[in-house]
């Protein structure tokens, strides 16, 4: 399973100096609320991926894997 990179949304805030979700959507256009759920579930979208490129995060770091052993057991 491929996820969203943490470390490299992390770095990309911070590189730009955004602290919230809400900064992130004014220099995105992708609403807070995508922000917050891309953050918790780390599910990867077109647009997020593309947006997160433009300002600034290496497409090469912006997935990770994760094996079966690896994920969270289902609550």
């Amino acid at each position: 399973m491929l996820l969203l990179s943490l470390d490299e949304i992390d770095r990309v805030k911070r590189m730009n100096r955004i602290d919230s979700w809400t900064a992130m959507e004014d220099l995105t256009h992708i609403t807070r609320k995508t922000w917050a759920k891309t953050a918790s579930t780390r599910r990867a979208s077109w647009d997020v991926m593309e947006a997160l490129v433009k300002i600034g995060a290496r497409p090469e770091r912006l997935l990770v894997s994760m094996s079966a052993a690896e994920q969270p057991a289902a609550a």
